[in-house]
């Protein structure tokens, strides 16, 4: 995410049709206590995500 205000972002985000944002952990966090009007998009930090990818390589 850049540097608009996370729900001004996030409402940008929503609006183009994305479901998945990845985010670093401390944008998930402040997203997260976000008070939005809209169903939220799933919110990925980038340390799962990262966790994920290499459980699945390994297969």
């Amino acid at each position: 995410m850049t540097s608009k205000k996370p729900a001004a972002e996030l409402a940008e985000l929503v609006k183009r049709g994305y479901e998945l944002i990845v985010v670093e952990r401390h944008e998930a966090l402040q997203l997260g206590n976000l008070k939005y009007r809209h169903p939220l998009p799933l919110i990925v930090d980038m340390p799962a995500l990262r966790v994920g990818m290499s459980a699945n390589d390994s297969s």
